[in-house]
This record gives structure tokens, sequence and C-alpha cells, in this order.
């Protein structure tokens, strides 16, 4: 999952808190 997170973070190039998407609420979610 960690990777999962850090392919998001580097194509949004924001971390998930200031951009909450679909994809990293499922995330934080799960993890």
């Amino acid at each position: 999952m960690a990777q999962e997170a850090l392919r998001l973070e580097g194509n949004s190039g924001t971390p998930p808190v200031v951009m909450p998407t679909p994809s990293q609420d499922h995330l934080m979610s799960l993890g």
C-alpha cells in the first residue's frame, strides 16, 4: 500500500491530506 501512496504523491505532487481524492480516500480507509 505504501508504494501506491508514493505513486499517487509522485503523480499529484501534493500530500494526500491537501488533495483528498477517491483513490487516496480508499487508501486512508484501508490503512
